[in-house]
């Protein structure tokens, strides 16, 4: 009987192969992680892009998540042989072989896709941003004119004594036309930071015995409503720091502050800023009551809570849209020099005085996601003329800024989508760098997608409906 013999050198190559091979799956992997990454970046801006071209056609916000990409990579490793008989005479040995090594390496990779049509999402992206996302962007060298045009849906001031609302339309060329002005002209000296504002309550009332009964009524008071409260010190007729005070604290109230002179052009020409301070501080007040400064709110679904009872799951029962929305969050135009402190103390006023004064409070409205998606679809209905604005500074020349736009054309880009049988593309400043044009399409997409990140819920997106591609 005759014997394969195989050479050590053929064994130590199948072995090395082997070994190579599995050395070889950490590459592998790392490859497709990369891969998998940039999969679904692209498909985050394209379909960003998809829904502003569809809020462009007034049509709705629908939005698809790419929740999951798993990939299994397969990688095998042998050794393959054969042997061939000779026969006598032909000069060659009667029994040869042969091995070579065999390596074969397969992937398949599955993702998970579900609709954010949920109410969870839905009542996200429908609320008013939280004026600390636009505190956190300011001062981190993003063109301030740029965030607020995309995040403020109006100002709203007292000016020449009567109210006026600027609206930032872009379908209405004139209200446009308004807004543009009255922002372009506050943002070479306007400022914006979060105050805490304390509020006093009740009279002051020196610490002794015979004032036990208006603390007691004080301790009693303090569960019935929302918000931190503390007793500080307060001056008495004398001057003197007898007095305590019992204070409402309202953390984290978002202001903008501009010029005197900007913020109102008439009656507020002889009035000292202490008593402006103490004027327009109101509507810090009412932002706060609105439910931007409150501290205590509703527990998520399904979070746990504490509470005087113990331990327990928030529940959000089935109620009407109004009672799940949260008070739309405003922010207060104060005069400059209320951005230089980190705490403004209100003067004492009465509701009705609040009431009265309700409706004269100098602020602005920020959009929801849903309208920064509008926005950015009207923006592309009107065109360039409603997102372009230029910057002047000596010396330097004239910067011309544009907001948003996607270009329908076959030229490549940074991100790219087929939508109604046609191509769009939008580009990044890395395209075009000799432009003559400071194109912040590509910041207001990703400013998108970190908003709409945000209102994503995790239990909304659910890894079913698998799709597997098999190579």
């Amino acid at each position: 009987m005759a014997v394969i013999k195989l050479s050590s050198r053929a064994l130590w190559v199948s072995f090395l192969a082997a070994l190579l091979g599995g050395c070889s799956l950490a590459g592998s992997i790392q490859r497709s992680a990369v891969d998998y990454n940039a999969t679904v970046a692209n498909y985050n801006d394209q379909m960003l892009i998809y829904t502003v071209l569809r809020a462009r056609d007034e049509a709705p916000i629908n939005i698809l998540a790419l929740s999951t990409i798993t990939g299994a990579l397969n990688v095998q490793a042998g050794v393959g042989s054969s042997a061939q008989y000779n026969s006598p005479g032909s000069g060659a040995a009667r029994l040869t072989g042969t091995a070579s090594p065999v390596i074969q390496a397969a992937s398949s990779p599955t993702w998970s896709m579900a609709s954010l049509n949920t109410r969870g999402f839905m009542l996200g992206i429908i609320q008013p941003i939280s004026p600390m996302y636009a505190v956190s962007k300011w001062d981190t060298g993003m063109d301030r004119e740029f965030l607020l045009r995309l995040l403020i849906k109006s100002i709203n001031i007292q000016e020449d004594g009567q109210y006026h609302s600027y609206l930032n339309d872009p379908d209405s060329p004139e209200a446009m036309r308004e807004f543009t002005e009255r922002l372009h002209s506050w943002i070479p000296h306007m400022s914006m930071r979060a105050l805490t504002v304390i509020e006093p309550l009740g009279p002051a009332y020196d610490a002794n015995p015979a004032n036990g009964a208006l603390m007691g009524a004080y301790e009693h008071l303090l569960p019935l409503n929302s918000g931190g409260y503390y007793v500080g010190n307060a001056r008495s007729t004398d001057g003197s720091l007898r007095s305590l005070q019992l204070y409402r604290k309202f953390a984290q109230q978002v202001v903008l502050c501009v010029p005197r002179a900007d913020l109102e052009r008439s009656s507020a020409a002889d009035e000292s800023e202490d008593t402006q301070l103490g004027r327009y501080a109101q509507a810090l007040k009412s932002a706060a009551k609105g439910g931007a400064g409150k501290t205590v709110e509703a527990p998520a679904n399904g979070q746990i809570v504490n509470s005087s009872k113990g331990y327990g799951i928030g529940i959000i029962p089935e109620a009407s849209l109004a009672t799940n929305l949260k008070a739309e969050r405003i922010a207060a135009v104060l005069p400059l020099a209320a951005c230089g402190r980190t705490e403004l103390v209100l003067p004492q006023y009465t509701e009705d005085e609040n009431s009265a004064n309700s409706g004269t409070y100098n602020h602005i409205e920020w959009r929801s996601i849903a309208e920064v998606i509008q926005y950015l679809g009207a923006v592309l209905r009107a065109g360039e003329r409603s997102a372009t604005w230029t910057e002047s500074s000596e010396p330097s020349p004239e910067t011309r800024h544009l907001l948003f736009a996607v270009n329908r054309h076959s030229e490549p880009g940074f991100a790219s989508v087929e939508y109604r049988g046609d191509r769009y593309v939008i580009h990044s400043p890395a395209d075009t760098p000799d432009s003559p044009v400071k194109d912040h399409s590509l910041q207001a997409l990703s400013l998108l997608n970190e908003l709409v990140s945000t209102a994503k819920v995790s239990s909304d997106i659910p890894n079913t409906q698998s799709i597997q591609v098999i190579p």
